[in-house]
């Protein structure tokens, strides 16, 4: 796909200082972005952030500064996103969770659905994967949900925390299984719960190729299942849970999001760039290593899909009795 920008006049109205939204001569960018990423450094949801920012920096011609702000289940970066100013240049990811759920249970948040903000476009999603310890004695999901079944409340699952997309695949699959699995928070998130795998602190993890696939190929872990119903590249011999008869849309996905009032011209041009780094020959090489499945949807689309993923969720809490 070609890269050539359309570069528009992103002014809007002069106030009676004299000032313009996005700079001195009324075009953008003409200063660096800054891109809030949610999470913590050196976590893989850091890494495809840092790899987006830095094919960004190449479409739009300007530096574009990571900035990490962490905590409240990915909220506060999103929320300083949504609340800075609509000029274009604070721009950030945003999880699925963090715009569809957490406006469920979360009354304080500066915005409850997507016309509360600017979603520029969808970049990539992650199916839940299922890893054992490297010894254990399941080799595919379905021998775990068989044994979860005939011994309830036996088998310990980790995960990133209560509420997560993790915590919600294992309580999933044990609805639809009529089974029982112990779902394990860890105070450490997401590294933590791969870790207590690793040394059989518990029986499974539920979790995401980024944070599995190195001890994958050490031998540490195994991974037994996936829960999709398309094959895996990062995993592709690993038992679909659709296989065996257990079917859920949930999985991780990540959005570029921006203050509503954004110029629309500013809003395109962003749109524009977005499509073209997810098509990056940049991109897919970053995927195949990391096990992101890069996944352009639009503006349009990726509204349509937050909102089917806030019924989700409500579905979710209700089935769960997830209050906070």
């Amino acid at each position: 796909m070609s890269k050539t920008l359309r570069l528009g006049a992103a002014t809007i109205a002069v106030s009676a200082l004299g000032l313009t939204a996005c700079g001195d001569d009324g075009d953008y960018p003409s200063e660096d972005i800054t891109f809030v990423v949610p999470f913590g450094t050196g976590g893989a949801n850091d890494q495809i952030a840092r790899a987006f920012a830095q094919e960004l920096e190449s479409e739009l011609g300007v530096n574009v500064n990571v900035e990490n702000r962490e905590g409240g289940g990915a909220t506060i970066g999103t929320s300083h996103v949504i609340n800075s100013d609509p000029d274009g240049y604070t721009i950030g990811l945003a999880p699925g969770a963090a715009l569809a759920q957490q406006p469920l249970t979360n009354d304080d948040l500066p915005y409850s659905s997507p016309e509360d903000y600017h979603v520029v476009g969808k970049i990539a999603e992650m199916p839940g994967i299922v890893a054992v310890p490297g010894d254990s004695e399941f080799d595919d999901l379905e021998e775990f949900m068989s044994y979860a079944k005939d011994n309830p409340g036996e088998l310990q699952a980790s995960q990133a925390g209560n509420g997560t997309t993790q915590d919600l695949l294992i309580r999933e699959l044990g609805r639809l299984a009529d089974a029982e699995i112990q779902s394990i928070p860890l105070a450490g998130g997401g590294q933590e719960a791969t870790l207590a795998a690793v040394s059989g602190r518990v029986d499974a993890t539920f979790g995401f190729a980024p944070a599995i696939k190195g001890f994958v190929e050490s031998d540490d872990l195994k991974v037994i299942g996936v829960v999709s119903d398309e094959q895996y590249e990062a995993f592709p011999e690993a038992q679909l849970s659709t296989d065996i008869g257990y079917d859920t849309p949930l999985r991780a996905v990540y959005y570029i999001v921006l203050p509503l009032e954004t110029p629309e011209d500013v809003r395109e041009q962003l749109e524009t760039a977005t499509e073209s780094i997810v098509d990056s020959e940049a991109m897919a090489q970053f995927s195949e290593e990391s096990g992101f499945v890069l996944d352009h949807r639009d503006h349009d689309a990726a509204v349509e899909e937050i909102t089917e993923y806030t019924e989700l969720y409500e579905e979710f809490n209700a089935n769960f009795d997830i209050e906070d």
